[in-house]
């Protein structure tokens, strides 16, 4: 006979009373949040970069484009922003680098 317990039908209950286990969850559901806002975060600026640079060629095709209260609608305004919109997307790395840096990792608890 083994000296180990069976676990029996409801066996896998004690899986939910180990604090291990609650830890764990707790962990996912933050992390999950947190990469949440990393993705709309770092969406938000590719988007924005992405739109200025690309300012000429949309501004043509569509309405013309409103920063706050600028309304960017004559040729030389869409070309201005242009190097706006380049200096945003080349940003975006160190951005990522920076979340990366502060201590955010997308991986399992220790």
């Amino acid at each position: 006979m083994s000296t180990r317990k069976r676990s029996g039908p409801l066996g896998w209950l004690r899986l939910y009373a180990r604090p291990a286990s609650w830890r764990a969850v707790g962990y996912l559901l933050i992390m999950f949040g947190t990469g949440m806002v990393v993705l709309v975060v770092l969406t938000v600026v590719f988007a924005l970069g992405a739109g200025l640079a690309l300012a000429p060629l949309l501004g043509r095709a569509q309405a013309p484009m409103t920063l706050g209260s600028w309304l960017v609608d004559t040729p030389a305004e869409q070309w201005a922003v242009v190097p706006v919109g380049l200096l945003t997307l080349l940003a975006l790395p160190y951005l990522w680098a920076g979340i990366r840096s502060s201590g955010w990792r997308p991986s399992a608890p220790s």
